[in-house]
C-alpha cells in the first residue's frame, strides 16, 4: 500500500460505488487512462471460459476493436518479495509503444512521474485459480482492489538496480544529536541485490501498516555490504542509544509475539544497539527528512500514548488465569483483540495528515 497517496485516494472515492456487481459476469477492474485519472471499471466475462470478454474491453477501453492487445501477467510484489494471489493481468495495445501514443499520465503518477515509458491505455484485472461449476481447477477472471495499486506501481518500478542509490534520512543516535542539535538528517546510500533483505535492515511494521514501507539500516554489518554501509556512515560515529528509531520498530505483534507486547519498543533498540540509523523506503523512492521526522513525532505523541494504554489494558485481561475463569477467558481474548484492531485501525493516512495540520505542518503526500 506504498502507491501514490493522490491515485489511491482519487480510487478510494470511486470504491464504494463498485461492490455491487451489476450482473454476475461482471468484475472489477483499474482502467489507467491516458490523461485522466485511473478508475474502476466493470468488465464482462464469458460464461463458459471465466475469461474477461476482450472483443468488448478493446472498444471500450481501447476504442479500437480492430487493435492487437498484449498481456503482462504480474505474479509477484518486488518490493514485499512475496507471490500475489490473485495475480495482476496488465492489458494494452500491442503497439501503444510505437504508433505515437502518448504517455500515460495516470500510470505515471503512481510513482511521482519517475517511470514514464508506459504508453497509450492500461487495463489491469485479477487472475486466480478457482474451481468452476463441473470442480475443476481453471484460471479465473476475478475483481481488483485499491490494495492492488501498490504491486502495479511496484511491477512498473521494477527490482532495485545494482548501484542505484537510495536518497534516505539519518535519525541520530541521542548522543549525536545532542552534538548536533538536531534529529534528523537526509542520507543517500547505494544499493546492491539483497539491500532490502536481512541481515542488512529491519523493516518498521507501523510504517508498513501506514503504507509507507520503510527499513532501518543498523550499524553492525558485514560481509559484501559493510563498505557501503561504513561510507554512508562515515560522519556518524556514535553508538549510543536510538529511541526515536526505536518508534519505528514497535511490535505490533505476529503469530510468534505475545500480545502482552503490542506497540511495546523492543528493549534492545532502546538501549546501545542501534546507534545512527539509516532509513530508506524499501521500494526505493526518495525519503524526504521532514516527512520521517513528522511520521515520527505523530507516532511519539499522538499513537503511542493510546498504543501504551492498550497494552497496559490487554496485560490487565491477560493476567487472571484462565482456569480460574474458563467462561469469561474468550470475552477478555475478544476483548484483547478487537482493542489491537482498534488501534491499528489509527494507523491512518487521513489521521497523520489530520496531525499534521493541527501541528502547522504542510507536507507533501508520501
Amino acid at each position: 500500500m506504498f502507491l501514490d497517496y493522490p491515485v489511491h485516494r482519487t480510487l478510494c472515492k470511486t470504491y464504494q460505488h463498485f461492490q455491487r456487481r451489476p450482473n454476475s459476469n461482471m468484475r472489477r477492474a483499474i482502467f489507467f487512462p491516458v490523461k485522466s485519472e485511473a478508475r474502476f471499471v466493470w468488465i464482462e466475462t464469458d460464461r463458459l471460459s471465466n475469461q474477461p470478454d476482450f472483443e468488448r474491453i478493446k472498444k471500450k477501453c481501447f476504442k479500437n476493436s480492430n487493435c492487437s492487445i498484449e498481456r503482462i501477467t504480474i505474479d509477484e510484489d518486488l518490493v514485499y518479495m512475496k507471490k500475489l494471489n490473485p495475480q495482476i493481468v496488465l492489458v494494452y495495445r500491442a503497439n501503444s509503444a510505437s504508433d505515437g501514443s502518448a504517455v500515460n499520465q495516470s500510470l505515471s503518477r503512481l510513482n511521482d512521474e519517475t517511470y514514464t515509458s508506459w504508453k497509450g491505455p492500461v487495463l489491469a484485472y485479477g487472475s486466480e485459480m478457482k474451481m468452476n461449476a463441473a470442480g475443476q481447477e481453471t484460471i479465473m477472471c476475478t475483481d481488483l482492489d485499491t490494495t492492488d495499486l501498490g504491486s502495479i506501481n511496484n511491477w512498473i518500478m521494477g527490482p532495485l538496480e545494482p548501484g542505484k542509490p537510495f536518497h534516505g534520512s539519518v535519525i541520530f543516535s541521542h548522543e549525536e544529536s545532542s552534538k548536533r542539535g538536531r534529529r534528523f538528517d537526509s542520507a543517500t546510500l547505494q544499493s546492491l541485490p539483497g539491500v532490502t533483505k536481512v541481515p542488512l535492515s529491519l523493516e518498521s511494521q507501523i510504517a508498513y501498516v501506514f503504507g509507507m514501507p520503510l527499513m532501518i539500516i543498523y550499524d553492525r554489518v558485514q560481509g559484501i555490504y559493510e563498505e557501503i554501509i561504513k561510507a554512508a556512515r562515515s560522519d556518524m560515529p556514535s553508538d549510543s542509544y536510538n529511541s526515536t528509531a526505536g518508534l519505528l520498530l514497535m511490535d505490533l505483534e505476529n503469530k510468534d509475539s505475545d500480545a502482552s507486547h503490542f506497540a511495546e519498543i523492543p528493549e534492545r533498540y532502546i538501549k546501545k544497539s542501534l546507534g545512527d540509523a539509516i532509513v530508506v523506503r524499501k521500494d526505493g523512492r526518495p525519503l524526504k527528512t521532514a516527512q520521517l521526522e513528522a511520521f515520527c513525532n505523530w507516532v511519539e505523541h499522538d499513537l503511542l500514548p493510546l498504543f501504551t494504554d492498550a497494552r497496559l489494558s490487554i496485560a490487565e485481561e491477560l493476567n487472571v488465569d484462565p482456569a480460574a475463569d474458563t467462561e469469561g477467558w474468550k470475552k477478555r481474548a475478544d476483548f484483547c483483540l478487537d482493542l489491537r484492531q482498534k488501534m491499528l485501525a489509527r494507523i491512518t493516512r487521513k489521521r497523520f495528515y489530520g496531525w499534521c495540520e493541527k501541528e502547522g505542518l504542510n507536507l507533501e503526500h508520501f
